[in-house]
């Protein structure tokens, strides 16, 4: 016998997968070949800039210049170069300076991860690249109180910024 529709039933459907995709903590790579202080972590914190209460979508790692900031996962860089004060694609990018966008895959998800305040960075837009590759140098380019690495993780089908264990 077939069953009735049910409407229920196709709302959980879509339901579990909508939450498939908004999965809130992923597993990546640290970006650092040596361990550094993580002074800031996702969620909400008094901005050390403008003492204003923000929600922080990423981590801050304290770091020397001259340490390589390596690539968390396979991938390939969309975006490069000087973060223009702008908002682009649902991301206030006000103050992230020299920035790198790589976007990568994880149990079927892409997500974008994002690199900012650089000092230096050693990939091109539409480059592939392998975990552990070179991305670049931590720096106080934008809005900055120090030389650190601003790190994000953005769900690409749906633009929410999610946790990661490094």
């Amino acid at each position: 016998m077939i069953e009735p529709w049910d409407c229920r039933n196709e709302r959980r459907d879509r339901e579990k997968r909508r939450e498939a995709m908004n999965t809130s903590t992923i597993k990546i790579n640290y970006p650092f070949k040596k361990h550094y202080e993580m002074t800031s972590t996702f969620g909400w914190r008094d901005h050390p800039v403008d003492g204003l209460r923000k929600r922080h979508d990423g981590y801050d790692f304290k770091s020397p210049t001259l340490s390589s900031i390596l690539a968390v996962a396979d991938g390939s860089v969309f975006r490069a170069g000087w973060q223009a004060d702008v908002h682009i694609d649902g991301f206030d990018s006000v103050g992230f300076g020299l920035r790198v966008w790589q976007q990568i895959k994880i149990g079927g998800v892409i997500y974008d991860v994002f690199y900012g305040h650089c000092s230096a960075i050693s990939v091109m837009e539409r480059q592939q690249i392998k975990a552990g590759d070179l991305i670049g140098h931590p720096g106080k380019t934008g809005h900055s109180k120090g030389v650190h690495l601003h790190i994000g993780f953005r769900n690409a089908f749906n633009g929410n910024w999610v946790k990661a264990i490094f």
